[in-house]
C-alpha cells in the first residue's frame, strides 16, 4: 500500500509537468501585457462596467456598440480583481487558458464513450503556448483587451459541446447547452451568430446523415429554444426597467448606422487584407492552415473517417470565424480595426493542435516542442504592431523586464503605447494628473474626442452618455442632446484641443483655460467656476 501511495504523486507529476511547464512559459510570455495601458475603446468598456456595478444598466449612462456581455464580464472581473487597467488583461489571460483547453479536448468520443486518441502529457501546455504566441505576438496593446477573444472562445465552446457527443449523437442536454453558449458568444459581439448557424446546421446534418429525422429536428428545436431563451434573459433587465428603447437605440439603430458608414467590403480595392500581410499576421495564419491541411491529408490517407469528421468541423469553424470578421468590413481594408482578427486566436490554436494530433504526432512533449519552436520563431521574426509600425513584442519584452526591476522609467516603457499623438498614455497621464490636483468630490468631466482614458485616470463621471463628445457618428438629434447637456449640466472639466471652436464657446461662459502642450499635441483643459 505504501508503494501505491508513493507512486501516485509521481504518476501525477509525470502526467502534468509538461503541461505545467507550457502554462508557465505562456504566462511569462504574456506578462508584459499585464502592464499595458488602455487604448481607444477600453475606457468605454471600463466606464459602462463601473456604472453597472453602481446599478445602472448599460447604454443608459453611455452609448456603445458592444453587447452587454462585455460589461458583465468586466464588472465581475472588477469585483474579483479590483479596478485597474490590468483587470481586462488578466481576463484575456484567463480566456486564453480556456481556449487552449477547449482546443486540446476538441475530440469526438467513440460510441462506447472512449476518446481516441487520448490526450497525452504536454498537449495542453503546447496549446497554452500557442494561444499566448498567436495573441500577444501578432496583436499589440491596442488590439488586445477587447471582447473579440472572449467572443471567439465562446464560439469555440459551442462547437466543443457538440463534438464531444459520442459518435455524433447529440443529447438534448448538449443541444440546449450549445444553444445557450452560442447566444452568450453573441453577447460579446453580434457577428458571433455565424457560429450559431454552423452549430445548428451540424446538429441537423449529423442526425440526417444517419437517416434519422426525429432526433435531429428535436435537437435543433432545443438548440434554437436555448438561443432565444438566453436572448430573453439578456433583454429582460431593460424590459423590466422601461429602458428597452435605449437598448434598441444602441444595439440596433446605432449599429446599423455604424455599419452603413463602414466603407466597402474591399471588392475592387488594391492590395491584400492589412492583417494578412508579411509584416503582420500572414505567417500565423499560414502555420495554422498548414497544420490543419496536413492533418486532413493524413486522415484521408489513413482512411480515418472518425478523425476526418472532427477535422472537417475544425475547418468549418475556422472559416466561420473568418466570416464573422469579414461581415464587419472595416478589418478588410484598414489597420485601425485589425483587432477584429483576435477572434481567430482560439481557432488558430485549434487548427494547430488538431493538425499535430491528426498527423499521428502522439507524444505531447513533441507538441510542446513544436509550440515552443513556433513561439521562438515568431518572437524573433518580430511581426509589427498595427498601430506602432516600429514596435514589436520582442521590443516590448526588452523594455518590460528592465522596467519591472526599476532600471527603466515608466515614461520610457510606455512611450510606444499610443494610438496617435493625442491618444498617448504618457501625455494623458500628465493631463489626468493636472485634473486630479483640481478636482473635488462631485465634479464631472467631458472629453472632446478619443481621449476617454481620462475618465479612468480621474474617476470622474460624464454628465452625457456620449463619452467622446458630439463629433463622429452623431445624428443631429444626438448633437442637440449633447449641447443641451452643456447648457443644463455643464461639466466641471472639459478637455479639448486648442483650436477647436468649443474652447471659445466655453470660455465665453466663464470657463478658465489651461493648456498642456507637447511637441505634436496640444490639450486644453477648461474648468468651470465653482460658483456657476
Amino acid at each position: 500500500m505504501s508503494r501505491t501511495l508513493t507512486s501516485a504523486p509521481v504518476r501525477w507529476i509525470r502526467r502534468w509537468w509538461p503541461d505545467a511547464l507550457g502554462g508557465l512559459l505562456a504566462v511569462i510570455y504574456a506578462m508584459p501585457s499585464l502592464w499595458y495601458p488602455f487604448a481607444k475603446d477600453h475606457p468605454i468598456h471600463w466606464y459602462i462596467a463601473q456604472r453597472l456595478l453602481e446599478g445602472e444598466l448599460p447604454y443608459v449612462s453611455a452609448l456603445s456598440t458592444k453587447p452587454p456581455g462585455v460589461f458583465v464580464v468586466l464588472s465581475a472581473a472588477t469585483v474579483v480583481l479590483g479596478d485597474s487597467m490590468a483587470t481586462v488583461r488578466i481576463v484575456d489571460l484567463v480566456f486564453l487558458g480556456l481556449a487552449g483547453w477547449l482546443a486540446v479536448t476538441f475530440r469526438m468520443p467513440r460510441a462506447n464513450g472512449l476518446v481516441a486518441p487520448a490526450r497525452s502529457p504536454g498537449e495542453l501546455g503546447a496549446a497554452w503556448v500557442l494561444a499566448a504566441t498567436f495573441h500577444y505576438t501578432f496583436f499589440d496593446f491596442s488590439d488586445t483587451g477587447h471582447p473579440e477573444l472572449w467572443q471567439g472562445t465562446f464560439m469555440l465552446a459551442s462547437l466543443w459541446l457538440l463534438v464531444r457527443s459520442p459518435d455524433r449523437r447529440v443529447s438534448p442536454r448538449r443541444a440546449l447547452a450549445a444553444g445557450a453558449v452560442a447566444m452568450c458568444a453573441v453577447t460579446f459581439k453580434h457577428v458571433a451568430f455565424t457560429t450559431g448557424v454552423l452549430a445548428g446546421g451540424v446538429i441537423l446534418w449529423w442526425g440526417l446523415s444517419r437517416r434519422e429525422a426525429r432526433e435531429p429536428l428535436r435537437n435543433a428545436a432545443l438548440f434554437s429554444g436555448a438561443v432565444f431563451a438566453t436572448l430573453g434573459l439578456v433583454l429582460l433587465p431593460w424590459a423590466l426597467s422601461g429602458a428597452f428603447d435605449v437598448l434598441w437605440e444602441s444595439m440596433v439603430e446605432f449599429i446599423l448606422r455604424y455599419a452603413r458608414k463602414s466603407g466597402p467590403m474591399g471588392i475592387g480595392r488594391r492590395g491584400p487584407i492589412p492583417f494578412l500581410t508579411y509584416d503582420h499576421g500572414l505567417f500565423a495564419t499560414l502555420a495554422a492552415a498548414a497544420a490543419l491541411v496536413a492533418g486532413l491529408a493524413v486522415c484521408r490517407a489513413q482512411r480515418n473517417r472518425h478523425e476526418l469528421r472532427v477535422g472537417s468541423l475544425v475547418l468549418l469553424s475556422c472559416l466561420v470565424a473568418l466570416l464573422s470578421i469579414a461581415i464587419q468590413k472595416r478589418a478588410l481594408y484598414s489597420f485601425v480595426w485589425t483587432y477584429y482578427f483576435v477572434t481567430l486566436v482560439p481557432f488558430l490554436v485549434l487548427a494547430v493542435s488538431w493538425g499535430l494530433r491528426a498527423q499521428s504526432i502522439r507524444r505531447g512533449l513533441s507538441h510542446l516542442a513544436i509550440a515552443v519552436s513556433l513561439m521562438a520563431a515568431f518572437f524573433w521574426y518580430q511581426p509589427k504592431g498595427t498601430h506602432q509600425a516600429d514596435h514589436t513584442y520582442l521590443r516590448e519584452h526588452q523594455s518590460f523586464w528592465p522596467y519591472l526591476i526599476g532600471r527603466r522609467s515608466a515614461e520610457e516603457h510606455h512611450a510606444p503605447h499610443r494610438d496617435g499623438p493625442l491618444e498617448d498614455f504618457n501625455r494623458l497621464s500628465v493631463v489626468g494628473a493636472y485634473i486630479n490636483t483640481r478636482a473635488q468630490p462631485g465634479d464631472t468631466l467631458c472629453v472632446d474626442g478619443w481621449v476617454m482614458m481620462l475618465y479612468q485616470m480621474t474617476e470622474l463621471r460624464c454628465p452625457s452618455r456620449f463619452l467622446y463628445g458630439d463629433g463622429a457618428r452623431r445624428t443631429p438629434e444626438w448633437r442637440a442632446e449633447y449641447r443641451q447637456m452643456l447648457q443644463r449640466e455643464p461639466p466641471t472639466f472639459f478637455v479639448t484641443f486648442g483650436l477647436r471652436p468649443r474652447v471659445r464657446q466655453l470660455m465665453a461662459r466663464g470657463y478658465t483655460r489651461h493648456d498642456i502642450e507637447f511637441e505634436d499635441a496640444w490639450y486644453t483643459v477648461l474648468e468651470r467656476p465653482r460658483d456657476q
